[in-house]
Formats: structure tokens, C-alpha cells, sequence
């Protein structure tokens, strides 16, 4: 349980460097546990998950959600931890979250590195490789050239331990 804790206070921590308050979209928000972390922070938040099951959970702790994205929504910060590798069509996503950010919106990113040093030390068997839940799979130079496409200006890059 500290080790969650720990971990998504180091996320607030990289996000307070770029923007310390505003409109968050957590997209993938699973059980809710960073968007309410986010909200005790201050931000104003909403979260967006695909999963039933995640959003009777995020319903019954009170945590107000949407179930797509609207034209007119305009975010100060929109998150993905290990979410984006699961999207289908993640260009047309990116373009999505592009132009519902708010100007001097972050969008940030968090998703496996196929070469990253635990990937090679792995190889084959490397768990994030996860097929067929991971539709996709990035590298730091794969994710940056979809970014930039898209709009985006890659602030930062850290590696998540844990």
C-alpha cells in the first residue's frame, strides 16, 4: 500500500513541475486511486475509463466521470498511466487529447519502453509485452515522432520505477 501511495505522489510530483492546479482528465482511470489523490491535491477532476467494472467503482467512490470526450472539453492536464498502449487508433487519440487541452495543457504519458533495460534484460519474457492487452508497443523514439505529429512538444521524460 505505501509503495502505491509512494508512486502516485512521484506522478503529482512530475505533473507539479508543468502545472500545479486546473482541469485534470485522468483517461483510464481504473479504480480511481490517482484521480482522487489528484482532487486532494487541488485539481479539479474527472475521470474516463472503457471498463463496466471500472466505472461502477469510480461511481460508488463518487468520482465524477465522462464517457467521451467532447469537442468543448478543454483540460489543464489529461494523464494516461499505462493506458495508452492499449488504444486502438493512437494517432486519432493523440489528435483527440491534443485539442482538448487547454493552451499550456500537458498531456502525459505513461507506458512501457520495449527498450528499455528491463525489456532487454527480459527478452521474450518480458511481462509488458503483454499481448494481446497491449495493442501496441513503444520506444522513446516511436512515442516522440506520434507526439510531435499530433502538436505535441515533449517537455520531460522520467522512468517509472515500481
Amino acid at each position: 500500500m505505501w509503495l502505491k501511495k509512494l508512486n502516485i505522489q512521484t506522478k503529482l510530483k512530475w505533473i507539479s513541475k508543468a502545472k500545479t492546479r486546473g482541469k485534470l482528465l485522468d483517461f483510464g482511470a481504473g479504480n480511481g486511486a490517482f484521480v482522487q489523490a489528484a482532487a486532494d491535491k487541488g485539481w479539479n477532476t474527472v475521470a474516463f475509463d472503457f471498463s463496466e467494472t471500472a466505472k461502477k467503482i469510480l461511481s460508488k467512490k463518487g468520482i465524477s466521470q465522462i464517457n467521451e470526450t467532447h469537442q468543448n472539453d478543454k483540460y489543464d492536464a489529461i494523464t494516461l498511466w499505462h493506458v495508452f498502449e492499449h488504444l486502438p487508433n493512437p494517432e486519432q487519440h493523440l489528435n483527440r487529447f491534443y485539442e482538448a487541452l487547454s493552451p499550456g495543457g500537458i498531456l502525459v504519458l505513461a507506458l512501457p519502453n520495449y527498450s528499455a533495460w528491463d525489456a532487454k534484460h527480459y527478452g521474450a519474457f518480458w511481462a509488458a509485452y503483454d499481448v494481446p492487452r497491449h495493442l501496441w508497443h513503444y520506444n522513446k523514439t516511436a512515442v516522440f515522432g506520434l507526439a510531435k505529429k499530433a502538436g505535441f512538444n515533449v517537455l520531460k521524460t522520467y522512468n517509472m520505477f515500481w
